[in-house]
């Protein structure tokens, strides 16, 4: 029922791109513990928004979100892309660089991975 309200909110939005995002924040705990199968809808709101948006504080929070999101469900290159793809925005995101330092998929011999390491308290 959740997914076809947002769904409908959407049509009657297109071009919102606050929506995708706060629909994305409201679904993703359904997805996370109880309708996995799910995840890809919320993924498609949160780039939805980053595609939309042209503030990049709201183009920040969709790529942090799908970094987060694709990290919680095990898609380490795509959770490595999304946070690497905030650190465009803002190069000193520690949100970014704690979560890029936390995936087992980031290289050891990549710069970002480095700046990460460097940023996370041991």
């Amino acid at each position: 029922e959740a997914f076809r309200l947002v769904e409908t909110a959407i049509r009657n939005n297109p071009l919102s791109t606050t929506l995708p995002l706060e629909a994305g924040h409201t679904l993703q705990g359904l997805v996370d513990f109880y309708l996995p199968d799910q995840a890809p809808v919320v993924a498609a709101l949160y780039e939805r928004s980053n595609r939309l948006a042209q503030d990049d504080r709201i183009r920040l929070r969709s790529r942090l979100d799908l970094g987060h999101l694709y990290r919680k469900h095990g898609s380490c290159a795509d959770s490595l892309h999304w946070y690497e793809a905030a650190l465009q925005i803002d190069p000193t995101n520690v949100v970014a660089t704690r979560g890029i330092s936390n995936l087992p998929c980031a290289h050891e011999s990549s710069p970002v991975h480095a700046l990460a390491d460097s940023l996370t308290i041991h």
